[in-house]
């Protein structure tokens, strides 16, 4: 099952005229998917990276390896 991270910027507080979207671009190339706008607040979404399964440490023993 996939694990989501969220975020939200307030595009209220940076200046209007390109700006909010540089924000939005920016938050973008990090993996930050924008799932809404809703008054002045963007709200973002991104998949947690999936930890990998551990590798055994077993060794093979000497009856194993032929």
């Amino acid at each position: 099952m996939s694990e989501w991270e969220y975020i939200r910027l307030d595009l209220n507080d940076v200046h209007r005229g390109g700006q909010e979207i540089d924000l939005l671009n920016e938050a973008g190339k990090n993996g930050w998917e924008l799932v809404i706008i809703q008054n002045g607040i963007a709200y973002l979404k991104r998949l947690v990276p999936a930890m990998p399964a551990p590798r055994s440490t077993r060794r093979k023993a000497a009856s194993d390896a032929e």
